[in-house]
């Protein structure tokens, strides 16, 4: 079943068509919009593919190019007649029309046949080249609102899940180069990652704003053996602690630090 009907002439708007086609199929769904690609002389634009994908069709899209009006005029003798009988079968049955202007495209519908005039004062959108992949996203939203049991919102997709140690990586850190430049031996008592790649570096919190090693710092890394498990350390650093009720990084700085090392015995003892 086709959700999204769209009406174009080909001498008018045939690539700028084929382009919105693609844009809207990745944000509703690609087989839920009918583009017919090979209407020409001689071929029957009610047979039944065509006639059942209109009659489906929650809503009627009319790309509107800059040769349309002029196409699609009573006054001229052309074959887009078709495009006419297109919209106004639309209307006919009930099917919500959208005109789409492109770029600077006219439309005035009490200009063309009487069967269109109700189109007169429709909202319509208008899609420019320069901004076209905005436009055709706001083209898609009118259309989620048009026809929202059909088309409904995109299902938000849920953040991944990030394990201890990619945020642990993702805290503000030195490098290794960092840390000889400033003339600090870290020994056994900073804790120390790599990344995937072999990337070595040193969480910033473990420092003061001179740079400097902070002390209590130095003192529960090497309680809880930050040499040995550099990743279980920075996780406790970093996780929510019942005992203290705050993640320990966020207390450090406060008057009673030495509550941080007493919940650090507490760890290391247990092991």
């Amino acid at each position: 079943m086709y959700d999204v009907f769209l009406s174009y002439l080909s001498r008018d708007s045939s690539y700028p068509t084929a382009a919105i086609e693609i844009l809207l199929g990745r944000q509703l769904q690609p087989e839920s919009i009918f583009r017919n690609r090979d209407i020409g002389p001689g071929i029957d634009w009610r047979r039944p593919t065509f006639q059942q994908a209109l009659q489906q069709a929650a809503v009627v899209v009319m790309i509107i190019g800059p040769s349309w009006q002029e196409l699609v005029s009573p006054h001229r003798d052309s074959g887009s007649s078709w495009a006419e009988r297109e919209i106004s079968a639309a209307l006919n049955a009930g099917i919500p029309v959208l005109p789409v202007l492109l770029d600077d495209a006219y439309f005035e519908p009490l200009q063309l046949s009487p069967k269109l005039h109700t189109l007169s004062g429709r909202q319509y959108v208008r899609v420019r080249q320069q901004s076209f992949p905005e436009d055709v996203s706001g083209l898609a939203e009118m259309l989620r609102r048009l026809a929202p049991d059909r088309l409904p919102l995109p299902r938000p997709q849920p953040e991944p899940v990030r394990t201890a140690e990619e945020a642990a990586l993702d805290v503000p850190s030195y490098s290794d180069s960092d840390i000889r430049r400033r003339g600090i031996d870290p020994g056994q008592s900073l804790i120390r990652l790599a990344d995937e790649l072999g990337r070595v570096q040193y969480p910033a919190f473990q420092f003061d704003q001179t740079g400097r090693p902070i002390e209590v710092v130095v003192r529960i890394n090497s309680l809880l053996g930050a040499y040995d498990d550099p990743w279980g350390v920075v996780d406790w650093w970093l996780a929510p602690n019942i005992w203290l009720g705050a993640a320990p990084v966020d207390l450090l700085g406060e008057p009673d630090e030495e509550t941080l090392v007493a919940a650090a015995n507490a760890v290391s003892r247990r092991d």
